[in-house]
């Protein structure tokens, strides 16, 4: 029988990942001093982690967001289980290795940073996924938390 445990880490990194890929919109910043009424603007789609990541790559800093607010982390899944760092971070690395879940980058020092790989979440497809696809992912992520 799987352990619940995973089933709940599966869960919270979804709940972490959908949260950083809202669609959000991206304003083209121009240089222009006309009113702002008066300018054509360029908007374009893109999800929050995006947004928020280019803002901090271009200021330093997003509204005090780094990334550690925009990615999955051990110190996050460890506050939302309830349990130490050290076994978020074996979860992460199980789920790693399920194929669920990709290192987004590495600040060093056991400090990575995972997003949910595309083919689950569906951020780079360009249409709505149909209800199969949609059922088809849920199905993996849940065998991925049940073989353990």
């Amino acid at each position: 029988m799987p352990q619940k445990n995973y089933y709940e880490a599966a869960l919270a990194i979804a709940a972490i990942e959908m949260q950083q890929i809202t669609p959000a919109l991206q304003l083209e910043e121009t240089a222009s001093r006309e009113p702002k009424r008066e300018q054509e603007t360029s908007v374009e789609a893109c999800t929050t982690r995006r947004f928020v990541d280019e803002q901090i790559a271009r200021k330093g800093s997003y509204h005090g967001r780094h990334p550690d607010d925009i990615y999955i982390t051990a110190p996050a899944l460890a506050e939302i289980l309830d349990v130490s760092d050290e076994t978020a971070r074996r979860r992460l690395k199980y789920f790693e290795d399920q194929g669920v879940l990709r290192v987004a980058a590495d600040a060093g020092e056991k400090r990575l940073y995972y997003e949910m790989v595309d083919d689950i979440t569906g951020v780079t497809e360009e249409n709505v996924r149909s209800e199969s696809t949609i059922v088809d992912t849920a199905k993996r992520l849940l065998a991925a938390a049940e073989e353990r």
